[in-house]
């Protein structure tokens, strides 16, 4: 397998030695419908490596060679409003996402359904909940997708899609209501585009037979590529709505976050545990409190981490570091402390007293 590269490439001597930054892996598989081996990449989140166990849901980006960084930027920039994700970029080009006049099953919809996805799951830790994601004519292969199936994958994004021809809403048009409210839902967005894109758009907004299980966005201020980024992270915010827990949960005991993620696994269909950047930011802020009860939540998100990945010790230990170079002298040592009754034999806790 070679990696995928984006390399960032500077004018300045200062750079020239600089690392590309990977963001994907890139690998081919045999594609049954074109006959031919076809490139897909994989974005794999921060904690795959750290568990055997874990498993994550899926967005596969269709043209993935063009888009798959835009999901991978759009994924990072949530704050724990969303779990995290593989992501698979499926090579493509144009031609290949365009319906056939009796809208059957192309090439390329063979590629993705029995060949992609069927890898990736055998692969790869998969949850039981994806998203197709695709943008302009990527984005019509993707409408054109769940008009045709509409339950394969949890959820879709049509970003921009090229609907100047009319021959998705001509579709749409000609498709009952209830046959329409049986799919999964779909989310379209709109840049600043031609009069044409948006009249079409605005026509298919005003379907009646749409408005229970699709959501139209609007992005006046985005152009027709900068709208990528934006749609992704407006779905994710809508699909995973109340995903990371309210300030007073976050802030309450670890009862209530097991709670509030347990809510979230049966809700998905997956088991959805406490990330661990929530369990650093939590265990922190209770152990630099004033207040006694509190120091006990803190040891308890200690403990409850360190069973589960006795490897994130470090990680508990560097939040403490934090915690001292602002000032919370007291927080930090006592941290520490939680950590090391957990961790004994952890180089910091030498002289930490029993």
């Amino acid at each position: 397998m070679k990696s995928y590269l984006l390399a960032l490439t500077f004018l300045f001597p200062l750079f020239a030695g600089a690392e590309p930054v990977k963001y994907a892996d890139s690998s081919t598989i045999k594609s049954s419908a074109f006959g031919e081996s076809r490139e897909i990449m994989v974005s794999l989140p921060p904690s795959y490596a750290k568990s055997s166990s874990t498993r994550y849901p899926v967005i596969y980006t269709v043209r993935g060679q063009l888009d798959l960084l835009a999901v991978v930027a759009a994924i990072n920039m949530l704050d724990s409003e969303a779990p995290e994700f593989i992501v698979v970029g499926i090579t493509g080009s144009g031609a290949e996402f365009i319906p056939d006049e009796k809208f059957g099953e192309t090439k390329f919809s063979r590629l993705l359904h029995s060949d992609v996805v069927p890898h990736i799951e055998k692969n790869y830790r998969t949850a039981p909940y994806s998203i197709l994601v695709g943008h302009s004519a990527a984005g019509k292969f993707v409408t054109n997708d769940w008009l045709s199936r509409g339950d394969d994958f949890s959820s879709y994004y049509a970003i921009s899609p090229e609907l100047n021809d009319g021959v998705i809403n001509a579709r749409v048009k000609s498709m009952s209501e209830k046959s329409v409210s049986l799919k999964n839902s779909l989310l379209i967005s709109m840049g600043n585009e031609s009069e044409r894109m948006q009249s079409m758009f605005d026509e298919l907004k005003a379907r009646k037979a749409l408005s229970k299980n699709t959501r139209f966005v609007q992005f006046k201020d985005q152009t027709h590529m900068s709208g990528r980024v934006h749609t992704v992270i407006a779905g994710l915010r809508d699909s995973f709505k109340n995903w990371r827990p309210s300030s007073k949960v976050a802030s309450g005991s670890l009862e209530g976050l097991q709670a509030h993620y347990s809510a979230l696994s049966e809700r998905y269909g997956y088991e959805v545990l406490i990330p661990l950047e929530t369990m650093k930011r939590e265990s922190a802020f209770h152990s630099a409190s004033k207040i006694e009860e509190r120091w006990h939540v803190a040891s308890d998100i200690v403990k409850y981490a360190l069973a589960k990945t006795p490897n994130d010790v470090d990680e508990f230990i560097s939040i403490a570091d934090e915690l001292s170079d602002y000032g919370a002298i007291e927080g930090s040592q006592r941290l520490i402390s939680f950590v090391c009754e957990q961790a004994p034999g952890h180089s910091r806790c030498a002289n930490i007293a029993k």
